[in-house]
């Protein structure tokens, strides 16, 4: 992980998505947060892992009455929302682990909620990559970010591993080095599909984006947060 990344406090939000049949790479994946987050019934999915919530958000129309007050007798914050909100709790998880002092976010079980709110969870780490906050969905094959202007991603993952990338903008401009298909400093677009269907060649693969914001899907998991470029 970058020095950049290193520094900041780590929230990891956990939602109420899939985490069969790995369960064990969810907790060693949340062993360096700062703060750990749940999303209504991803608390429900927190305490099957044994993991001990810093603080439980939403509805909890997910979560049952007797989680819940089990919870709060360890200790563990509440915050309730109404059930009929314009955010969902994957939303205000996000925006509670900004509010803790968050300086990068790992998101769980984002992606087993059905493609609807897969969707959703792009455009929450859109806006995320925005404001220039590091953000991942996390699975046990595969590390997804959005990139914004003028980023870095040193790839971990060993050669052979797939790679694709999606600009979030009308056109973003990248560069790829240690890839089966390279790119220096490319214009792609937002209606084309010229990033998707790559490889990693080299242990030291890197993705620069110049101008935009990039979707970036690394066929590995737990990749390096992305990190703001020095020149």
């Amino acid at each position: 992980m970058a020095e950049e990344a290193r520094a900041r406090a780590v929230a990891a939000v956990f939602l109420n998505g899939q985490y069969e049949p790995e369960p064990a790479f969810y907790r060693q994946a949340a062993e360096g947060a700062s703060m750990l987050i749940g999303a209504d019934g991803g608390a429900a999915w927190m305490i099957k892992l044994g993991l001990l919530p810093s603080v439980v958000v939403g509805d909890f129309d997910s979560l049952s009455p007797l989680a819940l007050e089990e919870l709060q007798a360890k200790g563990v914050r509440s915050v309730r929302h109404p059930v009929r909100k314009d955010r969902t709790d994957a939303e205000l998880a996000v925006g509670e682990a900004l509010r803790m002092g968050a300086g990068a976010i790992d998101v769980f079980g984002g992606l087993g909620a059905g493609f609807d709110y897969a969707v959703g969870h792009v455009a929450l780490l859109r806006g995320l990559a925005r404001r220039r906050v590091p953000a991942r969905l996390l699975e046990p094959a595969l590390t997804f970010m959005v990139m914004p202007a003028r980023s870095r991603l040193s790839v971990s993952a060993p050669p052979g591993s797939r790679f694709s990338l999606q600009p979030l903008t009308q056109r973003a401009v990248v560069s790829l080095r240690g890839f089966d298909y390279e790119l220096r400093a490319a214009r792609l677009r937002a209606d084309a599909c010229r990033g998707l269907g790559n490889m990693v060649t080299r242990h030291d693969a890197e993705v620069l984006v110049h101008a935009g914001l990039a979707a970036v899907h690394v066929g590995a998991p737990l990749q390096p947060f992305w990190s703001g470029m020095t020149a």
